[in-house]
């Protein structure tokens, strides 16, 4: 296997690989995996090694941004929600025309029910006031409905006893 395409940032590994797929599909499957720390979100490497995997296998330019922004969206949820202490995982899987990401956590797993609506005002910790609200404040819930708007068809699921599992999959034209 290839080493990491970005050896300069030595916070996560990335593996491509290039598997056969089941006997008589002459679909090829190629991926990308993360392992990344809560503690350092480090979300643009993860839209960089997106796009460059992507431009790699020419995927139209509109749907490597959408890609890129499913992304960024669905690690940046991990970090800013799970709080478990540990890691998160993101998966970057292309297989004939479609395109599937999916980031696993190990935190405290919430309920696709009881996310608040967009644009309201909540707490949070890593907010430091700048942005016009209290210390502590944000606005926000944008992040699950764009994913569903650039995406056609997302899963959630709570794994037991902590934890989730977010998937999104992309049809993928060809160029």
């Amino acid at each position: 296997m290839p080493s990491a395409p970005y050896p300069d940032i030595g916070i996560f590994s990335a593996t491509e690989v290039a598997t056969a797929a089941e006997e008589g599909d002459t679909a090829t499957i190629i991926g990308l995996f993360f392992d990344m720390p809560e503690s350092d979100p480090c979300i643009a490497p993860l839209r960089r090694a997106t796009r460059d995997l992507l431009e790699g296998r020419s995927v139209p330019r509109d749907e490597i941004s959408d890609l890129e922004m499913v992304v960024s969206e669905l690690a940046t949820n991990a970090v800013r929600h799970a709080k478990s202490g540990g890691n998160y995982r993101v998966h970057l899987e292309l297989s004939g025309d479609q395109a599937t990401v999916t980031v696993i956590d190990n935190g405290v797993g919430f309920s696709p029910d009881a996310v608040p609506e967009p644009g309201t005002l909540r707490p949070d910790e890593v907010c430091d006031g700048d942005v016009g609200f209290a210390e502590g404040w944000r606005v926000g819930g944008f992040g699950l409905p764009l994913v569903h708007s650039l995406s056609d068809e997302v899963s959630i699921e709570r794994r037991q006893p902590r934890g989730m599992i977010v998937r999104a999959r992309k049809r993928l034209r060809t160029v």
